[in-house]
């Protein structure tokens, strides 16, 4: 499977779960389908921070694999602690 083929089936999990208070989780989840190709889960580091206001903040989190990382932009509510994906990235590793 290339890199573009688990984009599309990523995209295609994520369409299909039902909505979650635990995004990062279920995305971890959606890729240890894939631990092939992307190896080893190494961590998570969260990039940046940035209200949007009125209660909503977005930020990006680096899940690191030992071949690919996805960045994951995530926006969350904080009056619910609803927690929504709103993009995502996967790049691959090079040494």
């Amino acid at each position: 499977m290339n890199l573009r083929e688990i984009k599309i089936a990523l995209t295609v999990d994520l369409m299909n779960q039902i909505g979650s208070q635990h995004s990062i989780a279920s995305v971890q989840n959606a890729m240890s389908r894939y631990q092939t190709e992307l190896g080893s889960f190494m961590g998570s580091t969260e990039r940046n921070g940035t209200s949007l206001g009125d209660g909503i903040f977005g930020k990006t989190i680096a899940l690191h694999f030992e071949n690919m990382t996805l960045n994951l932009d995530l926006v969350t509510n904080t009056h619910s602690s609803e927690q929504m994906i709103q993009g995502f990235d996967l790049k691959e590793n090079f040494a």
